[in-house]
This record gives structure tokens, C-alpha cells and sequence, in this order.
């Protein structure tokens, strides 16, 4: 049982660093001056980061119940 947390909890620790990884991505990437990006851009990047969370909280909830 207590292996069974243990890698749930090694996953749920490493879906986060991946979460952080994309942030730091998003994070890093030059934003050109006097231009923003296309509508489409944006709302793609809305989308992607909404997913992300969404999936993210998904995940701990559900952790929590199978704890």
C-alpha cells in the first residue's frame, strides 16, 4: 500500500515539474515589442493553459479520492 502512494505521489510530483517546465516555456519566449500575437495565438495559448490546469486539479482530486 504504502508503494502504491509512493509512485502515486512520484507522479503527481513530476506531473507538476512538467506543469512548471511548460510555465518556464511559455515564460521564456520572446514577446516581440509593438506586435502582439494574432487572436488565434492567444486564445490557442488560453486554451492550452486552461487544459493544463484543468488537468493538474483533475489529477489531485482524484488522487485524494483514491487515497
Amino acid at each position: 500500500m504504502a508503494a502504491y502512494v509512493a509512485s502515486q505521489i512520484g507522479q503527481e510530483a513530476q506531473s507538476v515539474q512538467t506543469t512548471v517546465a511548460a510555465f518556464a516555456l511559455l515564460e521564456a519566449q520572446p514577446i516581440p515589442p509593438k506586435s502582439p500575437p494574432p487572436e488565434g495565438a492567444r486564445v490557442r495559448m488560453k486554451k492550452g493553459l486552461h487544459l493544463a490546469m484543468k488537468a493538474f486539479y483533475f489529477g489531485r482530486g482524484r488522487l485524494g479520492a483514491a487515497g
